[in-house]
């Protein structure tokens, strides 16, 4: 059976490849044949990028009849193919199969751990950590996964904190309640890739993450739960208003819950704002820039929120840049 071929962009950095229209990516819904990523011309790779590119496979193959079946390169060809299987974008991109077992070795398979130290392409460092797939079924409770997501983080970031000005424990709340969020709303399991891109002189570094998960995003949840007495409504609602009532304190799609007190998208709103994170939220077919909006208006919410003019999905991306002490 032919491959589809997947030509993977040059640069699989920051937000691009969620707004990027891969054409025959977008194909694969109604197909079975094996897909083939082709990482000849590919020359940067940032594990937040990674994710990124990560997440718009998995939601084609979530949605779709395609097994998932992959092929790829059976040789090393340059570095951005060597850095994305050190980043575990195969490793994990095995988890979706829904066809046969491929017998790769085990370079492919191989869960790893330690962080990719690399120079980009304008002489900067770059230190990349694998990407972590919260696998929530390991799990009792959904929220224990929250633990090791901690002691995650902690391990990853809390000795930049001794250099650079950095709070990794509110930088933790952030990422938390997004997690949570997705413990508490979703039945998938969740992904998180992250950087530290330092500058020249290292003077300053930027931590830039991306976390991603396979659920119906914040829009269409609270157009499920809309109250019986809104839908007639319902018809009218665009993103500015599923947002102005999900940033709003008390809010949550998860009534059932005595834990969820839908403070969790107010709480992660606030905390980037006091961290001066950048933080962009991609849902449905907008992006929404949470640390500009100030107030809880239409208006406020509108003006921080941009079409993408196709569907994204669901995903989150930021940074944060430190000074030194």
């Amino acid at each position: 059976m032919k491959s589809i071929i997947i030509k993977v962009w040059p640069e699989i950095v920051g937000y691009y490849p969620l707004i990027i229209v891969q054409p025959k990516l977008m194909r694969i819904k109604n197909q079975i044949n094996p897909l083939f990523f082709d990482f000849t011309n590919t020359v940067q790779v940032t594990s937040s990028g990674l994710n990124c590119f990560l997440f718009n496979i998995l939601k084609e193959i979530n949605s779709s009849r395609n097994t998932g079946i992959w092929e790829t390169h059976n040789h090393f060809i340059n570095d951005a193919f060597k850095k994305s299987i050190d980043l575990n974008f195969f490793s994990i991109l095995n988890n979706y199969k829904k066809g046969r077992e491929d017998l790769w070795n085990e370079l492919f398979v191989r869960v790893r751990e330690d962080e990719i130290v690399n120079v980009d392409n304008t002489g900067r460092k770059i230190v990349s950590y694998p990407i972590y797939m919260i696998d929530f079924q390991k799990y009792i409770d959904r929220r224990d996964a929250l633990v090791d997501v901690r002691r995650w983080i902690d391990k990853k970031l809390m000795r930049y904190s001794e250099e650079y000005r950095f709070s990794v424990k509110q930088f933790e709340v952030v990422i938390n309640e997004i997690i949570k969020n997705t413990a508490d709303h979703t039945s998938v399991n969740a992904f998180i890739g992250m950087d530290i891109i330092y500058s020249y002189d290292e003077n300053t570094l930027d931590v830039q993450f991306s976390v991603t998960d396979l659920g119906v995003g914040i829009n269409e949840n609270v157009k499920n739960m809309i109250k019986h007495e809104l839908m007639s409504r319902y018809k009218f609602w665009d993103i500015t208003q599923t947002y102005k009532v999900a940033l709003s304190d008390g809010y949550t799609t998860n009534s059932s819950s005595k834990r969820n007190r839908g403070i969790g998208m107010s709480l992660i709103l606030q905390s980037a704002r006091n961290m001066n994170m950048m933080l962009s939220v991609f849902d449905a077919k907008s992006r929404g820039l949470l640390n500009k909006i100030e107030d809880i208006s239409h208006k406020e919410i509108r003006k921080n929120f941009f079409n993408v003019d196709r569907y994204i999905g669901f995903a989150y991306f930021g940074h944060i840049s430190l000074n030194k002490r």
